[in-house]
């Protein structure tokens, strides 16, 4: 059974520090099924490297596959899902990332969005976002493991922990989880 703990108190934006993936992909899908009607254009943010995909110290990548539900859910719900990543946006690098994301049955997003060289690595998370709803979506819920994935906010939460909640910007929703997580 998995365990949720309430960090906030009184009228404090909603927070929870939750054991694992699966418990932060369970709600989230909870979440997103209420909410995605809400919104003309929903949309997830999903970092890539120590979320959706596990670099590994023998080269290798793993697929982390309670994502593969998360994307698979909002491609039927009609919620767009666009990455953010820190990979450095090359031609090569992108094939490579599109070959790895469909290798894990990833592949189904609007945008994959790539770090253009000499980018401030919050500000090109920050300013992604904004591209999003520029675009006319409404960003429901933001993933990764960095707090620049999910927020422009200095936060005090321990690195090492899954948190959900009102995390991100203007008080959005989002998953940070734990800095190269295992899939536990």
């Amino acid at each position: 059974m998995s365990t949720c703990v309430p960090l906030s108190k009184g009228s404090a934006p909603l927070l929870m520090e939750v054991d694992c993936v699966a418990t932060a992909v369970r709600w989230a899908l909870a979440y997103l099924g209420c909410t995605r009607a809400m919104v003309t254009k929903p949309a997830v943010s999903l970092d890539i490297d120590g979320t959706v995909l596990l670099n590994m110290s023998d080269g290798h990548t793993k697929c982390v596959r309670h994502f593969k539900n998360l994307v698979d859910a909002c491609e039927t719900a009609g919620i767009a899902i666009f990455y953010i990543t820190a990979r450095p946006d090359t031609e090569s690098n992108r094939k490579h990332t599109e070959q790895q994301l469909k290798e894990c049955g990833l592949n189904k997003h609007t945008k994959m969005f790539m770090m253009p060289a000499r980018a401030e690595y919050s500000r090109y998370k920050f300013s992604s976002r904004l591209k999003v709803a520029e675009m006319g979506y409404a960003i429901l819920l933001s993933i990764g493991d960095q707090f620049a994935d999910v927020t422009r906010k200095d936060t005090k939460l321990a690195d090492d922990k899954f948190y959900i909640g009102q995390i991100g910007d203007n008080g959005a929703f989002g998953i940070k989880l734990p800095s190269e997580f295992l899939d536990r």
